[in-house]
């Protein structure tokens, strides 16, 4: 047998035997979760009897007021789950009771009690089962009593079968990278074309091997802390995750693309789609709908997001040093990179971590574009569409870098090569493509008063200097630190830069690292109290632009990137033997590994493991943290009252009555009775946040909806009982752009294959 298939037939056996252990274990995929008294917080309540069935009011301690032992709110999916009680009560007055505060039943009733059960004083063990139909955010466990005796020791709450699809997922994933590796180390293709600085590696199937698990390493290395069962808690988890679920729940609904997420807040709905680009938000919201488990959801995500910006900085940085294991140490620089690492674990930052992801490839096709190649155009254009649609203030920001990059080099575009042509390609490229959400959300923008814009401006949380360096410490949003391997590149590059001779310096190469020491530099500084902020606030345009970014600290992300070309850049010119060149790059990749794992021992599991499972985890889309600082909130939308009321449809007739009301995600149907006044009809208010484009039909035919108190979508009717059916429908013009996008993507392949690129080379 060759060696080839030998190490094939290893891979695959490897990852059958992991696939049968992971198939064994079927019992965490069930929900299972125990809590003792202890965790259960003590409350009273007031006008409690025995009998009943109606949601209570907590009340501070009185004589007559009945203490409750409360648990909640959990998230619990649909499904059959049974619970076991252990407990000693004295007399019959202790009740147990399980209810969903945020059900809303068919006849348009709030909150929904499964069990309602009196404690016997002669057991001392209580089973019961019961049936969720749909998926509840707000389940509350309570035990209310009059005995000041009784005490109970555990309450056991299981799921009767299976809930998650999680085992099969791990296996189609280790089944996968077998594949995907097999088919690397045996690939006979190179895509790495002659580049700019260096000459050609050895390809053979060991140095491919060699990449491949080195690259495998990393990964593993950058995703160390998504290995257990808990979700690492940062500053916008509760965020992130509800974007996943909110998704999830729209393409159910049938939403595609997605522009809102209806069940986000207290099922009102948020446009967040609309605004916030969420494209690579896709993948874990159709994990969702195959059944995975919201946490690995949200931990798959930052797997993928790591994955790809391996492969965008191996891109990115072998193309410009033309060696492959220089793009290979780059790149886990890169990946292993300080405010990288901060950004996921300790800020939860996905829409940012997306944009670093794609920040590589613009560096590297902007400099294509100007001094190097210039049919590598297309890296720019790839790059700035991933950025376009992680993160619009790592945009805003990808923006102002570009200019001034391409003005520093403007005389390079009317060359005797005509560089302006890839420019202008790679930017109508990224127009074209990306119309498809462009265009929706500066329509919206200018139609909608938006939160976002109403709010105080500026640039928060500069740092002290000091905290630059700092890499075994966190604290608030900071520090965010340079890193070490980025410091180290700056005076190497300088003392390389003043021993070449006049002619050597007019390589490009070291404009580009001017460029990127620069950037670098100023990026760090501008985190800090040093920087002149209220200055450069104050001057038009520029001001306004930079005063979006909210805070100081997210210019890293420019920097970081900046700071990693500037190694690249310093190996290459300093090393020409390939020997020394992998020495010092392996030493730069354990040093960037063992402050990694400081980082996380010291900072990120100390500092912010709650210890949320997927059997605890709450999704938080009944409340305000769904929404995080609710930016795209429409004018005239009370949070707090959506946060705090049932979403009820309601009507300002007395004799309104709903039946058969069904609701997920933006879409809604119920059928209602009422007698009309006498000026002949009423109005119907729905608890769907308004934005324009949701259709409202009353038996068939399509009625004009329009903003009612509190930002709510409202319609009138003029029949005394009638069907209703409501969904969001995107207009003609979104439909378009979404055309346009496709066809340009459609075009590029052709154009590609066709070779009709050669013209703009």
């Amino acid at each position: 047998m060759s060696k080839h298939r030998l190490r094939g037939v290893s891979i695959l056996i490897a990852a059958l035997l992991l696939c049968a252990c992971l198939l064994m274990n079927s019992g965490t995929d069930r929900y299972s979760v125990v809590y003792k008294q202890s965790e259960f917080r003590t409350e009273y309540l007031a006008g409690y009897t025995g009998e009943s069935t109606a949601l209570n009011v907590y009340v501070g301690q009185s004589a007559d007021a009945v203490k409750c032992f409360s648990l909640g709110p959990l998230c619990l999916e649909p499904g059959d789950y049974e619970m076991e009680l252990s407990y000693s009560a004295a007399d019959e007055s202790s009740v147990v009771k399980v209810y969903a505060s945020d059900y809303v039943s068919s006849d348009n009733s709030g909150g929904k009690i499964f069990v309602n059960q009196a404690l016997d004083p002669q057991q001392d063990l209580l089973r019961l089962q019961f049936s969720l139909d749909q998926q509840v955010d707000s389940l509350f466990l309570t035990i209310e009593t009059t005995d000041s005796s009784m005490t109970f020791g555990r309450w056991n709450l299981r799921s009767i079968g299976l809930i998650w699809n999680d085992r099969y997922f791990f296996c189609l994933l280790l089944l996968f990278g077998a594949a995907a590796a097999l088919w690397l180390i045996n690939s006979r293709r190179s895509r790495l074309r002659p580049g700019t600085l260096l000459g050609r590696e050895c390809s053979s199937a060991q140095t491919r091997l060699v990449l491949v698990l080195t690259a495998v390493f990393a990964i593993f290395v950058a995703s160390i802390p998504l290995f257990n069962a808990q979700l690492i808690y940062g500053h916008d988890t509760f965020f992130q995750v509800a974007r996943i679920e909110g998704m999830a729940r729209a393409l159910r609904s049938g939403q595609f693309p997605v522009r809102v997420h209806g069940g986000t807040l207290n099922d009102y709905g948020y446009p967040n789609s609309l605004f916030y680009p969420e494209l690579l938000f896709y993948f874990p919201a159709l994990l969702r709908l195959a059944g995975i488990s919201l946490v690995n959801c949200y931990k798959s995500l930052f797997a993928l997001l790591n994955l790809l910006t391996m492969l965008c900085g191996y891109l990115a940085f072998a193309r410009l040093s033309r060696s492959r294991f220089v793009g290979m140490m780059a790149a886990i620089l890169y990946l292993l990179n300080p405010y990288r690492l901060i950004c996921i674990y300790y800020r939860s930052a996905a829409g940012e971590v997306a944009a670093i992801t794609f920040l590589p490839l613009v560096f590297y096709g902007l400099y294509a574009i100007l001094y190097g190649e210039k049919r590598d155009w297309g890296y720019l254009a790839a790059g700035a569409t991933g950025v376009l649609q992680s993160h619009i203030l790592t945009t805003e920001l990808t923006a102002i870098f570009a200019g001034c990059f391409v003005l520093c080099g403007a005389r390079r575009l009317f060359d005797g090569q005509r560089r302006w042509r890839a420019l202008v390609a790679a930017a109508a490229v990224v127009v074209l493509l990306n119309a498809w959400f462009l265009v929706p959300m500066v329509l919206m923008m200018m139609q909608l008063g938006l939160s976002v814009f109403q709010r105080t401006q500026g640039v928060g949380g500069p740092l002290s200097i000091n905290r630059l360096f700092y890499t075994n410490t966190l604290y608030a949003v900071g520090p965010h630190p340079v890193g070490w391997i980025g410091l180290f590149a700056v005076p190497f590059y300088l003392l390389r830069k003043g021993a070449a001779a006049p002619n050597e310096r007019a390589n490009p190469v070291y404009r580009l690292g001017d460029l990127m020491l620069w950037t670098g530099v100023v990026c760090a500084v501008g985190t800090t109290g040093f920087f002149p902020w209220d200055e450069i606030l104050s001057i038009p345009v520029i001001g306004t632009m930079l005063s979006s970014i909210q805070f100081a600290y997210r210019l890293m992300s420019i920097g970081q990137t900046a700071l990693c070309f500037l190694v690249v850049i310093t190996l290459t010119l300093w090393l020409s033997d390939q020997r020394a060149r992998r020495l010092a790059g392996t030493v730069l990749v354990c040093v960037s590994v063992i402050f990694a794992g400081i980082l996380y021992e010291t900072g990120i599991q100390t500092d912010t493991a709650f210890g949320y499972d997927k059997s605890h985890y709450v999704t938080n889309l009944d409340n305000q943290m769904s929404v995080g600082q609710a930016e795209y909130l429409v004018s005239g939308n009370n949070l707090d009252e959506m946060v705090g009321n049932l979403p009820q449809i309601e009507s300002d007739n007395d004799s309104f009555a709903v039946t058969d009301l069904a609701r997920y995600g933006t879409n809604t149907s119920f059928a209602y009775q009422m007698q009309l006044p006498q000026q002949g009809q009423s109005t119907i208010t729905l608890p769907i946040t308004y934005i324009p484009n949701y259709e409202v039909t009353v038996n068939g035919e399509q009625v004009q909806t329009f903003k009612a108190d509190g930002g709510r979508v409202a319609f009138t009717v003029t029949e005394p009982s009638g069907s209703v059916a409501v969904s969001y429908q995107e207009p003609l013009l979104f439909r378009l752009c979404e055309l346009v996008s496709l066809a340009a993507a459609a075009g590029l392949v052709v154009a590609k294959k066709k070779g009709i690129f050669q013209v703009i080379e």
